[in-house]
């Protein structure tokens, strides 16, 4: 294979061009082929797999495509196998170069190549003989290459080129690359297309016919020399870094080619710099070593625009020449420099800006001087690379240069200039300081349309440009913004900082600047002083990015804040002020760096550093006794304006009167007050709120000096005043307030909305202002934006309002919107004002505000204090807001961590709010939250006492010290406190289960009278309270009714079932009131929740009666949230149904099988398991063998623990009146022998304590002996002692006298009275002999009839409200054992229902009809001996039916029952009462 050198190329040099002119051979070449000639396109294809030419390795489809011309220049290659398949295509297309035009395009290239001649590759002048035993093959192949090379070069199409290339490639011993030979030509006329068409070099660098001239030049970079390579090297920047296999090729060719540099030609050095500064990747330092070597020895024979361009390409090699290569060049520069034209200048300039050390003095002084000669001379490209260099080594301007540079910019740059020269000159200017409104529209207007662009540092020039116009056009900082954004990424440290600066100074891109900034945070190095000056951007914004603050440490060590200047650690301190960053490690970097210059410190840079350092560690005390040395020497001098910076560094410190130097400089400042100027004025004013300064002297001055000269004030400063006399609680005449209330409000149209929260706070402090005022500045805030006020000034503003009670509907609105887009982090005050503000007004605030008010408040709550935690906390709990347990577990730790920080009123909001969402605190934590308290109860409302109270109830802890004293004291005050006090401490104490007499008759006294000013809420909480309490009251509960039925419209349905369950537990029924409510209760039960359900049921079966309506709604509601009810709520469902005789049919029955569903827990108790039996056998339900299991197995549990209460017990041993309901319910169903019934019996017989059994037992014992007679069989309860059977019998006897005694009914009365029209003998109350029995009516049969012989006579049963159930009109289960005794004792049953009288009477009530229907049941019975009398038909169907749906039904069921010891002889309204007790506890009070 050839060798790339020698003679071998001199041989093979290319045929001489075609003589042209020579003025056309020095014109131009065009820029690319599209601008001489029209070009063939030839598709590039991949090649497929497959599908190659006869096994030579090359694409048919690819060479396919080609037109004629290519084929015929493949085929000079040994193609021609290709030819031979496309014969057919030889003609030339219409697209192809003419003659002409190929001469012409020929002699350009060629002449290009010629001016490059030190370049050329292949041109290596070595000293090595043309080798001899070159073959023909060789010379044949580099000839034909030739002739390739020519015609692609006069094509000047790439393309074209690559796609012949692409198959070029044929010897298969070559392994399918180029020889040698061909690469070199084939990079010679790459090289001239990369100079002459650079247009259509960027659109096929990544052909893959490039991936075969890679390939080949890896094959044989070891033959290559170093003048070839550096030709080749050309080729390979021009790539762009597409081709990496041939740069790791070239530069490790470079590396061994090395030692030649030292004996290489100025032209060599001077190409292969310019290859190696614009290849994309870095060379090898050995090599650039090398190279700065030979130049710096050899530059003294370079000519002046040499040396410029070499020194311009070196400073875009890295690494940079080192400092001893560096001053050489300088010497040799400063020589060149008066003798280079305009283009050397321009050249020679580039390094001037990165060479270190900088050029001397002496060198920019000349260098300065020839670019003045030179301006008229001057494009935009030098007059930008001057400005550029200027700005960048901050040379000194001279007095003459803007007269000079300003004309100069404004010509270069409205006539053509490109993006480059005008971005470098805009960076320069406005670099400098260029200020002039003119110069800078001309660049903008150039440059901003093209703000896509833009590079980093033309876009930095551009935006200082921007700053210093003060530009607002919104959609150019946007389209500038998007571009930071992109360009991020790349930005160097310096230029985020001037770009961060100028953004800040625009007041714009706070979301670019928070990019900037994580960008540095996430930099490795960066530069101390650019990092201060990016903080000091971000200070200027309020922009806190946590990550870069978080990494100041980091970047600003001790040593680079020592060597910054004493502004630059002042602004760095300002920000760090500004932005609330505390770092104790930084901030006394920022003390050690200037404690040894302090003294040096103007006095307001001092200032702003020991401002920084008492801000970000006010506990290291930094700075602060240098700064009291500072001011006790400059107030021998100090004026009065000096004396207020001192004041408010003063606030800032924290120091308040009573401190020495303080109260210096307020003496001194009230002795100067009227030599303050306004401005100064407003600022003491308002140091004065912040400091709370109460000294007279002070106070007195001011107001003297306002009052004087408010006329002249702005509205700004009044308001500053306003508020600083507000906030130490200085109290202003009325007539001066008003005059400076309408002053502002005189202004409201041009006020900042900041001016407008401060008038607003002063309003709401002293809380006088005129109405008409607040509402023109209500509607002037609804208008606005809230960007303008920021997120503290809104939250202060909504304080606002809520202080005032001012509920404007358009600022609730507006808040609405405003609040969720300027919501931060980290405000705990505004967001305890908002949350205030938005309770205070009765206002819910919008979901996407609590969204992120709760992810806000969760990621800063260390940050919160006590107060505002708990304000937040309440307003959530309050309105309902779904909280994660994570959030609540966060609350709880931060409460146990920081009690000792709370206050009374914190921690009464607090408990509270936790104890309502669920979440209860150990009691350690509440009983020191209960002593601090008590300790701060003086200062407590007694509205947050009771929540406080009911949390400590709800969370199983009670604080008996601290309800003693709440009661001593509300006993006392009882009459001075409002109704919502009232209600709150009667609801915590009943949650406490904490009885004080004296307070309960305090509270009655209190509001007996005040019911009328008792809001619906807190009238249902009140009685709630007193009813669970026990307090018993008559004239207390009515006078509450008549209010509740005042007020029933705005109860909501939890207040609404809440007062009918306190007037049930107070036994106390309020009539009109229940009418209403059980209207109401009709159609919203379902809008209770389950325990809601069960909690009414008991109210209603305590009460004992409630209209269909209320009661079908109730099943549908149980129904329905059947699978939320446990075995405690279903039983007492079922007792409250069974209690006002409602049977609900099949809904009955599924709640009882509920309860023994599997996976169920059985019943819990004896009082749950004797609610459901009783309740089956009251409505004659059966009882499910489950129930006599469970029945069993807590027979079991509770062996001998049997007792007999007052009232049943709800957990613990078993009551004795459990065990005699339940056999008295299984005796309704005849049950004497079962399993259940024997064990019942068997344990009221073991017991010793029959002879307290109380009489309600005893005559249930007795009904259980007389039913089992009647049904034939024999009661276990037979086994008990006789004497305690004859008490038991002596006691239902007494029942059945007191019955025979009692007052007839008016039902009764009417049947009488048809008897005796129908001459029927009969007896009231008659008596069976056994003293047993008490008939209503007793009738005699005729003597001798059948009947008399078979009955003793006829009871008829007079069956009215309480024997029925209310909605099916059927038997209850007493019924049942009545008719069974009476039937026992040989009477005949005749039973009279009285809706069957009723529906007589409603058609008419005539007694021939009454004298039927009686008649007829008699005749049926055997009393009368003929039926002279029929019903009316209609009459008789209704009799059957007993259904009828009359209306005197309903008001039936609103009757009391008349529930005798016949009965069950127990009261239902004592059954469920403890029980439900616990169901109700669960409501809150808020």
């Amino acid at each position: 294979m050839a060798r790339l050198g020698g003679s071998t190329l001199g041989a093979c040099r290319e045929p001489p061009a075609i003589p042209v002119s020579t003025a056309a051979r020095r014109s131009p070449a065009p820029r690319c082929a599209s601008d001489a000639c029209p070009r063939v396109a030839v598709p590039a294809v991949p090649p497929r797999e497959g599908s190659l030419v006869h096994g030579s390795g090359r694409p048919a489809r690819w060479t396919a495509r080609l037109d004629p011309e290519s084929r015929r220049e493949c085929a000079a290659f040994g193609g021609r196998n290709v030819l031979e398949r496309h014969d057919d295509d030889d003609e030339m297309e219409s697209g192809s170069l003419s003659e002409e035009e190929e001469n012409c395009m020929f002699s350009s290239a060629n002449n290009s190549l010629e001016e490059e001649s030190e370049g050329e590759i292949g041109d290596d002048r070595s000293e090595t003989e043309e080798d001899s035993d070159q073959n023909q093959d060789s010379e044949q192949l580099m000839r034909e290459a030739h002739q390739l090379a020519t015609r692609l070069s006069q094509a000047h199409d790439c393309v074209r080129v690559l796609d012949i290339i692409s198959i070029w490639p044929k010897k298969e011993h070559e392994g399918g690359t180029l020889s040698s030979a061909e690469l070199t030509v084939t990079m010679n006329r790459l090289r001239a297309l990369v100079k002459t068409c650079a247009a259509e070099w960027e659109k096929v660098s990544s052909h893959p016919g490039m991936a075969v001239i890679e390939t080949s030049f890896v094959a044989h970079r070891q033959e290559i020399q170093l003048q070839t390579l550096t030709g080749m090297l050309t080729i390979i920047s021009s790539m762009k870094g597409r081709t990496p296999g041939m740069v790791k090729a070239a530069f490790a060719q470079l590396v061994d080619l090395s030692p030649q540099l030292q004996t290489a030609s100025k032209g060599t050095i001077a190409s292969l710099c310019a290859s190696l500064a614009t290849i994309h990747d870095t060379p090898p330092v050995s090599v650039v070593r090398r190279i700065h070597e030979k130049v710096a020895r050899d530059i003294g024979e370079y000519d002046p625009v040499t040396v410029a361009s070499v020194l311009r390409r070196l400073a875009f090699i890295r690494p940079l020449p080192p400092e001893a290569a560096v001053a050489v060049f300088w010497d040799r520069a400063l020589q060149s420099v008066p003798q280079l034209a305009m283009g050397g200048i321009k050249t020679i300039l580039v390094p001037f800006v990165y060479f270190r050390p900088p050029p001397p003095v002496r060198l920019q002084d000349c260098m300065y001087e020839k670019c003045m000669e030179l301006m008229p001379e001057l494009d935009a490209t030098s007059i930008g690379r001057l400005l550029v260099w200027m700005f960048r080594l901050q040379y000194p301007i001279p007095r003459d240069f803007w007269e000079v540079i300003e004309p100069a910019i404004v010509s270069v740059v409205q006539v053509e200039t490109t993006d480059r020269d005008v971005q470098q000159v805009i960076e320069g200017y406005s670099g400098l300081g260029g200020a002039n409104p003119r110069v800078l529209h001309v660049l903008l207007n150039k440059i901003l349309p093209r703000a896509s662009s833009l590079q980093p540092r033309g876009l930095a020039g551009t935006l200082r440009a921007l700053a210093t116009l003060e530009y607002k056009d919104g959609a150019a900082l946007e389209a500038l913004a998007d571009r930071v954004v992109e360009l991020t990424p790349r930005l160097t440290m310096k230029t985020i900082s001037a770009i961060a600066w100028s953004l800040s100074s625009l007041k714009s891109g706070h979301d670019v600047l928070k990019e900037l900034a994580l960008a540095v945070a996430k930099m490795d190095t960066a530069m101390p002083a650019e990092v201060a000056k990016l903080v000091c951007s971000l200070g200027r914004l309020g922009v806190r990015v946590a990550p870069l603050m978080n990494k100041l440490c980091y970047f600003l060590d001790e040593q680079s804040l020592k060597d910054m200047d004493a502004m630059s650690i002042a602004y760095l301190s300002n920000a760090v002020s500004k932005l609330r960053h505390r770092d104790d490690e930084l901030v006394s970097r920022i003390a050690g760096a200037v404690e040894w210059r302090y003294d040096r410190l103007n006095f307001e840079q001092a200032m702003t550093v020991t401002k920084c350092c008492a801000l970000a560690a006010p506990r290291k005390n930094l700075l602060q006794k240098q700064f009291d040395d500072r001011v006790e020497h400059e107030l021998r001098t100090a004026d009065a304006s000096v004396m207020v910076q001192i004041l408010e560094l003063y606030g800032v410190l924290k120091r308040r009167q009573g401190n020495e130097k303080v109260d210096m400089v307020v003496q001194h400042i009230s002795g100067s007050v009227d030599k303050l100027k306004l401005e100064e004025l407003a600022r003491v004013m308002r140091w004065t709120g912040k400091m709370n300064l109460q000294d007279e002297g002070l106070l007195a001055a001011l107001t003297t000096a306002v009052s004087v000269s408010y006329t002249s004030m702005s509205a700004e400063q009044l308001s500053w005043v306003m508020w600083g006399f507000c906030k130490v609680g200085h109290p202003i005449e009325e007539e001066l307030f008003d005059a400076l209330s309408r002053q502002i409000s005189a202004n409201v149209e041009s006020l900042h909305l900041h001016d407008l929260c401060r008038f607003l706070y002063a309003c709401a402090r002293s809380q006088r202002c005129d109405p008409d005022v607040l509402s023109r500045v209500a509607d002037r805030i609804s208008t606005s934006q809230a960007s303008d006020l920021g997120f503290p000034g809104i939250s202060i503003l909504l304080w606002s309002f809520g202080k005032l009670d001012l509920k404007h509907a358009g600022v609730l609105r507006w808040a609405d919107d405003q609040l969720p887009s300027i919501i931060g982090a980290a405000q705990p005050q505004a967001y305890a004002n908002i949350f205030w503000a938005f309770r205070r007004l009765d206002h819910r605030p919008s979901a996407s505000f609590i969204r992120a008010a709760v992810k806000g408040v969760g990621r800063t709550m260390d940050m919160f204090k006590p107060y505002e935690i708990s304000t937040v906390l309440y307003g959530l709990v309050h309105w309902d807001v779904e909280l994660g347990d994570q959030w609540m577990a966060s609350t709880i730790s931060y409460m146990e961590e920081h009690i000792e920080d709370f206050d009374g009123n914190a921690l009464c909001n607090m408990l509270w709010a936790m104890t309502r969402r669920g979440c209860k605190p150990g009691k350690s934590v509440i009983a020191r939250a209960c002593y601090q308290v008590m300790n701060d109860i003086h200062r407590l409302d007694y509205y947050q006492l009771g929540n406080f109270l009911w949390a400590c109830g709800r969370a199983g802890f009670k604080p008996t010290p601290l309800l003693e004293e709440v009661a001593t004291r509300v006993a006392r005050i009882a009459h001075r406190l409002e109704p919502r006090a009232l209600s709150s401490v009667v609801w915590g104490f009943a949650v406490c289960q904490f009885l004080s007499n004296d307070m309960l008759q305090a509270v009655k006294v209190a509001s007996i009278d005040r019911f009328q000013e008792f809001s619906a809420f807190q009238l249902s909480g009140l009685l709630w309270g007193m009813s669970t309490l026990g307090w018993k009251g008559r004239k207390f509960y009515a006078n509450a009714a008549r209010r509740a039925a005042d007020c029933i419209d705005d109860m909501t349905t939890v207040d609404l079932f809440t007062t009918v369950w306190a007037f049930a537990r107070s036994g106390r029924p309020a009539n009109q009131f229940l009418l209403l409510a059980y209207d109401r209760l009709s159609q919203e039960m379902n809008k209770l929740r389950a325990h809601q359900i069960v909690s009414l049921a008991w109210a209603i079966g305590k009460i004992g009666r409630c209209n269909n309506d209320v009661m079908e709604a109730l099943a549908v509601a149980a129904e329905e949230k059947m699978a939320e009810l446990d075995v405690k709520g279903i039983s007492t469902l079922l007792w409250s149904f069974a209690t006002v005789s409602y049977d609900p049919g099949a809904t009955f029955d599924k709640l009882v099988a509920v309860i023994g569903s599997p996976g169920r827990e059985t019943f819990p108790n004896w009082l749950s398991l004797t609610h459901t039996v009783w309740s089956c056998a009251r409505l004659l339900h059966p009882i499910p063998q489950y129930v006599e299991v469970a029945g069993l197995q807590l027979l079991e549990k509770h062996k001998d623990a049997v007792q007999w209460k007052g009232g049943m017990s709800t957990q613990g041993p078993v009551d004795g009146r459990h065990l005699m309901l339940c056999l008295w319910a299984m005796s309704v169903f005849g049950d004497h022998s079962s399993e259940f019934v024997q064990g019942l019996a068997d344990r009221v017989n073991k017991v010793d304590v029959l002879e307290t059994m109380q009489d309600e037992q005893k005559q249930q014992l007795a009904q259980c002996l007389l039913v089992a007679a009647a049904d034939g069989k024999v009661s276990p309860l037979e086994c008990l002692p006789k004497h305690y059977k004859a008490e038991a019998m002596a006691s239902w006897r007494g029942v059945v006298k007191w019955n025979s005694e009692r007052e007839l009914s008016t039902f009764h009365r009417n049947v009488t009275s048809t008897l005796h029209q129908l001459g029927v003998k009969y007896e009231d109350k008659h008596v069976s002999d056994d003293l047993c029995v008490c008939l209503d009516i007793f009738a005699h049969l005729p003597e001798g009839s059948p009947e008399s012989e078979e009955f003793k006579g006829v009871a008829i049963e007079l069956y009215g409200p309480q024997h029925l159930s209310s909605n099916l009109y059927k038997p209850v289960g007493k019924v049942v054992l009545r008719q069974k005794m009476i039937q026992d004792r040989g009477y005949r049953l005749v039973p009279l229902l009285y809706t069957e009288w009723m529906d007589l009477q409603s058609q008419g009530g005539v007694s021939s009809m009454k004298e039927s229907y009686v008649g007829g049941k008699l005749f049926n019975a055997g009393v009368l001996e003929r039926n002279l009398f029929s019903l009316p038909s209609d009459a008789a169907q209704s009799s059957q039916n007993g259904d009828s749906e009359r209306g005197t039904r309903e008001l039936v069921g609103l009757r009391l029952h008349e529930q005798g010891p016949e009965s069950e002889a127990v009261s239902g309204s004592d059954m469920g009462g403890e029980a439900m007790d616990e169901v109700f506890s669960g409501l809150e009070y808020t």
